[in-house]
């Protein structure tokens, strides 16, 4: 670090990643160093029982995290796969043995792939030796197998699917999913100049207006390719039900927002949207989380952004508001509502629904037998 060379090594749902960065001299070496320890770990038990205790610690820390984040969480394990929640993980941990977790070690790169990006002060030379130095180093040219990829679940259009949970907080939360009905181009450029509009009227409407509660706001919830757009309100006081309720009304109601628009205030949003687009990045991680976005739709000519910013230039506006009243108004709604009750209101409430929604229990029965979104 004081060389100006840092790394982060982390896992996710689809393996481990490393990241290194800083200063280019020098750089091969520190890969090849983590490399090697990757390659043979020095595995201890005595250290073993301690991560493990770590591990599991922060497992049931993120169990009483803050209802938002939850609420959030709760949606992606109902329209991901592979998702393991924090109790699926916990009981895998709690009966993880040292020996065990050697064995998988000494297995686990004879079932990876690579997927490498390297850009900033390096040339391509340099940039090909580290990514061949890697892939000799940990996989078997004669035998890499296919590694699945994170898919995205098809929500029903049946109507809103209402997922009920406890949380071990004062507060109570909800967290409202709107999915796109395809992965196209066109869907996605009218998802981003939904959000471009309905942030600041959401806030306005139910943190400062009816002040349903002082965590209010709209966000983009694309999984992949898949637009998405979320709604989250906490509040202290209000149940999570007339939360719900309240989301659902503004949302019925947003079409005539659109259609009020002059065409001159929907060129203003059209053209604020494009400029956020194309603005260049100021920070090199910046730039790294665009890559590998290209990268992780396979979008390997690494132009979507300008494709997107010329698509949503051409929007209509009567178009965008039939776009928007089929999306909040229409029978055929891909919507998940995950309601999280605070200490105060789950005993009360769980039991209770609307008579119009679904009601689910588990997300790996949730998402039995559902379509998928076309694999990238």
């Amino acid at each position: 670090a004081l060389a100006g060379l840092t790394y982060n090594l982390y896992g996710h749902s689809r393996g481990i990643s490393v990241k290194v960065s800083g200063y280019s001299d020098n750089q091969d070496v520190m890969l090849q160093t983590i490399v090697q320890s990757l390659k043979n770990p020095e595995l201890v038990e005595h250290q073993f029982e301690r991560h493990r205790t770590e591990y599991i610690r922060d497992l049931k820390n993120s169990k009483t995290g803050d209802p938002t984040s939850r609420t959030i969480n709760r949606i992606f394990s109902l329209v991901t796969v592979p998702y393991w929640t924090e109790d699926e993980l916990l009981e895998v941990a709690e009966k993880l043995t040292f020996n065990e977790l050697k064995a998988f070690a000494s297995e686990f790169f004879k079932s990876t792939q690579i997927v490498a990006l390297s850009h900033g002060n390096v040339s391509q030379q340099q940039a090909l030796a580290m990514g061949e130095y890697v892939a000799t180093e940990l996989i078997d040219a004669e035998n890499i197998p296919t590694v699945g990829r994170l898919r995205v679940i098809k929500v029903p259009d049946t109507g809103p699917h209402l997922m009920q949970i406890p949380v071990d907080h004062d507060d109570s939360a909800v967290a409202v999913l709107v999915q796109a009905a395809d992965h196209l181009i066109e869907t996605r450029a009218r998802f981003g100049l939904l959000l471009q509009m309905i942030r600041s009227p959401f806030f306005s409407e139910l943190r400062t207006n009816q002040q349903l509660g002082y965590v209010v706001f709209a966000t983009n919830l694309r999984m992949l390719n898949v637009a998405g757009l979320g709604f989250v309100v906490q509040s202290p006081s209000v149940l999570p039900a007339e939360m719900a309720d309240r989301i659902d009304v503004f949302l019925q109601n947003f079409h005539l927002y659109v259609e009020n628009l002059t065409d001159s205030e929907f060129q203003e949003h059209q053209q604020s949207l494009v400029q956020a687009i194309l603005e260049k990045e100021t920070r090199l991680f910046e730039r790294t989380e665009s890559y590998w976005h290209a990268i992780d739709i396979k979008d390997f000519e690494f132009d979507f952004y300008e494709r997107l910013a010329q698509v949503v230039s051409e929007i209509e506006r009567e178009e965008f508001a039939e776009f928007v009243q089929n999306l909040f108004v229409g029978q055929n709604q891909r919507r998940i509502i995950v309601e999280g009750y605070g200490r105060e209101h789950q005993i009360a409430e769980l039991e209770q629904m609307a008579e119009d929604v679904s009601l689910v229990k588990n997300h790996r029965q949730f998402k039995q037998g559902l379509q998928y979104f076309p694999s990238l």
